[in-house]
């Protein structure tokens, strides 16, 4: 009789053991942060064309183009 109850206290302290744990590895967790995935520079030095009617200016200030649709996605 004495070895039965050991082993149900045992079995008792076991289950209680694997439900705080369960409870402890469910819990939710929440990280917050700022993420850099880098940087786009683009730099034209050496201005030129195949057509030699006009001359380009590399010191002329020309307003920067936007570039649209940067990631890959399908437009119907």
């Amino acid at each position: 009789m004495k070895k039965l109850g050991l082993l149900c206290l045992t079995l008792v302290l076991a289950l209680g053991t694997l439900g705080v744990g369960y409870a402890m590895w469910s819990d939710t967790l929440t990280i917050t942060g700022d993420v850099n995935t880098g940087e786009f520079i683009v730099v034209f030095d050496s201005q030129y064309d195949n057509d030699d009617s006009q001359q380009l200016d590399p010191s002329e200030e020309r307003p920067l183009e936007r570039i649209r649709y940067r990631y890959p996605r399908l437009d119907w």
